[in-house]
């Protein structure tokens, strides 16, 4: 997976573009999984290239956190092939994040390994995430 953007959203969403590149053999099943503070939730999902879908959904919180995933249609991702999309994720007004923002995504595939790259990223919540 290649390096994500973050964009801080207005008021009560956060938006993420992920891009997916496959560097090895062609891909089965390729998705993408992340992990956010508990009080984020999906939105919506919006591809970013003209082809294929992708559908994603959070997982009720865990702990400390909540996943969220999503799936690469097609089904195959060719090898060199790059998928992006931008993820929207809900942030509640009265949500308490501290002073930073942590987003840990992991790409996957059905092909039998353990998958692609983690990237991460961190943000002051001071960049207007709201609970500052």
């Amino acid at each position: 997976m290649g390096p994500g953007v973050l964009v801080v959203g207005e008021g009560d969403a956060l938006e993420l573009t992920v891009t997916v590149t496959n560097r090895g053999e062609s891909s089965f099943g390729p998705g993408v999984t992340l992990w956010h503070p508990p009080q984020l939730s999906y939105r919506k999902v919006q591809m970013l290239q003209p082809r294929g879908s992708v559908r994603c959904h959070s997982e009720p919180p865990e702990g400390r956190g909540r996943r969220s995933l999503c799936q690469v249609q097609p089904p195959v991702l060719r090898a060199g092939a790059q998928v992006s999309f931008r993820l929207t994720l809900d942030v509640p007004p009265d949500a308490e994040l501290g002073e930073t923002l942590q987003v840990t995504a992991q790409s996957h595939s059905t092909n039998g390994d353990a998958g692609g790259r983690s990237q991460s990223a961190t943000i002051p919540s001071g960049t207007g995430v709201p609970g500052d």
